[in-house]
């Protein structure tokens, strides 16, 4: 900002039950959708906060973890935990319609500049992540598909322009790899639809208004089990920088996203938070990480 370079850090998991309630003689599913869990820390630069926080937890606790900024981030990152939707997906994994989703939408503003708001964007990006990028169409090897999505909020959220190819497969499973670029995400009507005298003086979206994005790339591999079309992992690495004027001067911002699924159990998300809660009540005691299991889906990032 203004020329002096600050760093900030994000980290956040949500443990995420994905389960088929209906498939309809077409092919299309209709999903169900829990937000099991929801936890992670952020650090913000020249003392703005820092929060550590976890939905398994009580209210209490993440409050006093978390100062400044930090916490109004950290309240919007938990505000989808304990909640479900429903999503209609098609035979391809494509994301059709969300339903009931309206409940777990949280303004990017109210989290902040950095926009840690859950929008239908990120709900539904969500559901794609259980079933990976998949072409319309059966494919072989070598095969190659355009896939585009939003991601993200506020002064951080992006379009990504991704090209798949399915790399390789077996008879458990089949192997895709991404790579694209990754431009500012619009702001539409729909976003903005009557902006108040207050929204223009709101410093996260006066931001995002100037904002111009460069050097915006996409790199990641996602594997799928063909027993069930769920994906067993994957890992995506976004690479971008962002420039907009803020009252500090010219700010240039660079950003490094990881974003990784791993798969898991009921009986491990069940164990983890229990001792989580163990822990918080007895210190000495330290929560396991949930282990790889063959259901439930867990993206991160």
């Amino acid at each position: 900002v203004g020329g002096m370079p600050m760093e900030s850090a994000q980290k956040i998991t949500r443990i995420v039950r994905i389960r088929i309630d209906e498939l309809d003689p077409k092919g299309e599913l209709r999903v169900g959708v829990d937000l099991l869990r929801v936890q992670g820390s952020i650090e913000l630069p020249m003392g703005a906060g820092e929060a550590k926080f976890d939905s398994a937890l009580p209210a209490e606790k993440n409050e006093a973890a978390a100062s400044g900024m930090a916490r109004d981030m950290a309240t919007a990152a938990l505000a989808a935990a304990g909640k479900s939707f429903t999503a209609r997906v098609d035979r391809r994994g494509h994301v059709v319609e969300l339903i009931g989703a309206k409940a777990l939408v949280v303004a990017a503003d109210e989290g902040g500049m950095f926009g840690e708001g859950v929008s239908e964007d990120q709900l539904r990006e969500l559901v794609a992540l259980a079933f990976g990028s998949r072409p319309s169409e059966p494919v072989t090897v070598g095969a190659k598909w355009q896939i585009s999505a939003a991601h993200g909020g506020g002064i951080t959220g992006a379009a990504w322009r991704t090209e798949c190819a399915l790399a390789a497969t077996s008879k458990d499973e089949f192997e895709v790899s991404v790579t694209g670029s990754i431009a500012a995400k619009e702001q539409s009507e729909k976003d903005n639809p009557e902006e108040s005298e207050a929204d223009a003086e709101n410093l996260a979206k006066s931001m995002n208004r100037t904002r111009k994005v460069s050097n915006g790339k996409l790199t990641g591999t996602i594997r799928v089990a063909r027993s069930d079309g769920f994906v067993v992992s994957s890992s995506t690495k976004l690479t971008l920088t962002s420039e907009f004027e803020s009252p500090g001067g010219f700010t240039e911002m660079h950003t490094t996203t990881v974003q990784t699924i791993e798969r898991t159990t009921e009986a491990a998300i069940t164990a983890s938070s229990n001792a989580t809660q163990k822990n918080a009540a007895d210190p000495g005691g330290k929560a396991p990480a949930p282990r790889n299991g063959n259901k439930t889906q867990k993206p991160g990032g």
